[in-house]
């Protein structure tokens, strides 16, 4: 199973009463791919898979097709390590055919990551 699948399959939104995405909250175990070999002895989650739960997360929250077109600005404040618990936030524009997001990765209550980026809706 690759990155991006496992995220899928972890990924789980809660729902506004009205069914608009929330938040998504997500817990990697040793087991994720990222883990293996970054790094060996104290496993570190990839800046490439923050921008994987981000892209996940837009995906779900929207219900849209999307492709990571542009990554505008991404900060890492804190590692992850396996068995983290995440919370996934984000605010959305759509143009066209395009998404803007602000993808905010918590756990607990420090910011670990946030994703400025923009996707192509896939129709």
């Amino acid at each position: 199973m690759n990155a991006k699948n496992a995220i899928e399959e972890k990924l789980v939104l809660e729902k506004a009463a009205d069914g608009a995405a929330v938040a998504g909250h997500v817990t990697l175990g040793a087991y994720f791919p990222g883990f293996q070999g970054h790094f060996p002895g104290n496993p570190m989650l990839p800046g490439v898979c923050h921008i994987l739960v981000a892209e996940v997360f837009a995906a779900r929250a929207t219900s849209l097709r999307l492709e990571l077109a542009e990554l505008h600005k991404t900060k890492f404040f804190v590692p992850v390590k396996p068995d983290t618990p995440l919370t996934v936030s984000g605010r959305f524009e759509r143009t066209e055919d395009r998404l803007a997001a602000e993808i905010t990765l918590m756990s607990g209550e420090t910011r670990v990551s946030v994703v400025k980026c923009r996707f192509r809706v896939m129709e």
